[in-house]
């Protein structure tokens, strides 16, 4: 067809002033589309030229209408250019998968109001990856995965027009005009549908590494700001997240992140605590319970390094003894204790930095952008 009704959604307009100024390139194999959001550029890996698998530029009409197909689709595995350009959708929030179509002859067009709710699986008890599914005969014709962000409402189409579509150009997807979808009807199986998210893809490569999910341990002490330590490189601070970290020299530590702090790319704290029957200065008269809170900075650096320092510690008396799972700091939310009128700064001036405790061999994942950070201890607080 000619023109036809506007028929996708996305996370965001990201794509809207570059497509007014007419500055999307198609004949470069790699495309890129300079945009003017935060002075970058959009890297696409999509070919130059769409060349169907099924070597003809109209896929076949339906002759399945009512029949079942199960759908499967995969978002373990990104491609770059998707994880870069649509880093702010995937970095927080659960996601829900939706098969969103048009079915021959309809006048709705991949509307989210009538997509297809997809069920969370696992698929490799392995490797624990997981992905969504569905069962149904509700699609005859063409149709695309969309993934709906729980936390922030936003919606992100594999779909579209040109080159917002994150399969521009791809060879298992159909091209209508602008529009590039994917069809049921040309698929090698019909009735049994398996793809990555954005891509053609069936399956995740053996090698992919999953960087939002690799545990490290940085073994030393976190010196006081402005010293630091590095624990790896990342294009985003906020994609540090530490599992747990030794407070003194004695115990391994529950760890926040400091919800109280306004993050960013370049910065992000985190909370270590643990609960003391003795006080910040030990030994004190037994008959309260304190939470001892150390306060970390993570940084970015200009050549991406990412860098831990000490920056404060406070205590927090409870004013009573604590009992079982009272006596455990990951059940308390430490970015409001730490926040705490009642907390106290906690400082020894015989101590490097006036830091009466040091923080040893910190737990950590670190990701990079278009991952989706690891939460820890803080589900039970939202």
């Amino acid at each position: 067809p000619a023109s036809r009704p506007k028929m996708f959604r996305y996370a965001a307009p990201l794509f809207a002033g570059a497509v007014a100024l007419g500055v999307l390139a198609r004949a470069d194999p790699l495309n890129v589309l300079a945009t003017s959001r935060e002075g970058g550029a959009w890297v696409y890996d999509n070919p130059a030229t769409w060349l169907p698998d099924w070597g003809a530029t109209i896929a076949p009409t339906p002759g399945i209408e009512d029949t079942r197909a199960s759908f499967v689709v995969r978002t373990f595995c990104k491609p770059d250019a998707m994880k870069k350009n649509y880093a702010d959708f995937w970095l927080d929030g659960e996601k829900e998968a939706y098969v969103v179509h048009h079915d021959y002859g309809s006048n709705s067009f991949f509307d989210s109001d009538n997509g297809i709710k997809m069920e969370r699986f696992i698929l490799n008890e392995t490797s624990g990856e997981r992905g969504y599914r569905v069962t149904t005969d509700a699609v005859d014709f063409e149709y695309g995965f969309a993934l709906k962000n729980l936390e922030t409402g936003a919606w992100l189409y594999e779909i579209g027009k040109g080159s917002e579509a994150l399969v521009y150009n791809e060879p298992c997807v159909q091209q209508y005009g602008a529009y590039f979808n994917r069809v049921r009807t040309a698929e090698p199986d019909p009735n049994d549908i398996n793809y990555v998210f954005g891509s053609c893809d069936q399956v995740c490569a053996d090698d992919y590494l999953d960087t939002a999910n690799q545990v490290r341990t940085a073994f030393g002490s976190v010196p006081p700001y402005p010293d630091e330590m590095v624990v790896g490189q990342s294009d985003d601070a906020r994609l540090f997240t530490l599992h747990s970290a030794r407070l003194g020299n004695w115990i391994r530590s529950a760890a926040q992140r400091d919800k109280g702090f306004a993050e960013s790319e370049d910065e992000s704290r985190v909370i270590v605590a643990h609960v003391d029957a003795y006080g910040p200065n030990l030994r004190w008269p037994a008959g309260s319970a304190y939470l001892l809170m150390a306060q970390l900075s993570v940084r970015k650096k200009a050549n991406g390094d990412i860098t831990l320092s000490l920056m404060g510690l406070k205590y927090y008396d409870f004013g009573r003894q604590c009992t079982t799972t009272g006596c455990s700091a990951a059940v308390y939310d430490l970015s409001e204790k730490w926040n705490d009128p009642d907390s106290v700064d906690w400082t020894d001036s015989s101590k490097p930095g006036n830091m009466p405790r040091e923080i040893f061999d910190p737990l950590y994942t670190l990701g990079v952008k278009g991952d989706t950070r690891v939460s820890v201890h803080e589900v039970q607080f939202e």
